[in-house]
């Protein structure tokens, strides 16, 4: 709770001449009256349609071309670090969060490949908490999809951890896409942003 500004009259009496309420999206299953009042307008519609998926989805300066999908805040943050550092410019940080589904990774993917200016999607899961495989099973969806025609841009998938190896073989059977498997980050990065 905000309040500003607090007016104290001539007569010792305590106004709030204004206030906000912001309520925790965490604790909103305890308050259903208040879930309609929650919507926040100020949500581009892309970054809406995360948050219903339940993805974290922040759209950027509008001049980044590079489409990413993280498993993790603190993985996509060094994630963009990187590609700035090798003088990329990131459109959009997407957090899938832990215990990924086929389905919410599918959903991620289609969601970056809907950014207007991005020239190429890399997509960095280390499978602590995600399954590799799982990951890869969300990306095949979107690839197989008839009905979604995708735009002809590179899309470069570093994910390691647990199941990766399946993961892997799914993915490889896909010509468009690079995996990177024994590399860095940073082998990702620059392979992405020498193929846009």
């Amino acid at each position: 709770v905000e309040i500003n500004p607090l007016v104290i009259t001539g007569k010792k009496e305590i106004i709030a001449a204004d206030a906000k309420i912001v309520i925790d999206d965490a604790a909103l299953f305890r308050h259903e009256n208040l879930k309609q009042q929650q919507i926040d307008h100020s949500l581009h519609p892309l970054e809406r349609e995360a948050e219903e998926a339940g993805l974290s989805l922040v759209l950027l300066n509008g001049e980044g071309d590079v489409g990413i999908i993280c498993g993790g805040a603190g993985l996509g943050m060094a994630t963009m670090d990187i590609i700035a550092y090798y003088g990329g410019n990131t459109a959009n940080f997407l957090d899938t969060g832990g215990g990924i589904s086929t389905d919410k990774m599918a959903k991620a993917l289609e969601i970056v490949l809907q950014v207007p200016q991005i020239n190429g999607v890399l997509i960095n899961v280390f499978g602590g908490i995600n399954n590799c495989f799982n990951v890869a099973r969300g990306i095949a969806k979107v690839i197989d999809d008839p009905q979604k025609e995708l735009p002809a841009i590179p899309i470069v998938v570093k994910m390691q951890g647990h199941f990766q190896e399946e993961g892997w073989a799914l993915l490889e059977q896909y010509p468009g896409l690079t995996v990177i498997k024994e590399g860095c980050l940073d082998d990702a990065v620059k392979f992405l942003l020498a193929s846009i």
